[in-house]
């Protein structure tokens, strides 16, 4: 069967030395964990975020988001005013 998410969902990704702390553990509705193979004993979080999302979208493709292009520009602009803000560096250009 297709794998049905829910409307909002929160993806935590813990670090290589600590991961997920035990009170986000207890929060989750679902765990999941990458298994490693061979000679590797860790994994980059990007990475191994980026894995779970892909597989998420490749079980869900509906999950990519329909954002029309006027709304994924206006996301954009609020991104850039948020970076500007926080770093305040008015050269910034996408």
């Amino acid at each position: 069967p297709p794998l049905v998410l829910p409307h909002r969902m929160a993806l935590v990704v813990g670090s290589e030395h600590t991961g997920v702390s035990p009170d986000m553990l207890a929060a989750a509705d679902k765990v999941v964990y990458l298994p490693m193979f061979g000679f590797v004993e860790s994994m980059n979080v990007g990475v191994a975020a980026a894995l779970i999302v892909q597989r998420l979208f490749d079980l869900c493709p509906e999950a990519r988001g329909d954002l029309s292009a006027p709304q994924r520009q206006l996301l954009r602009a609020k991104w850039r005013e948020a970076i500007l803000a926080r770093h305040g560096n008015r050269s910034y250009q996408e």
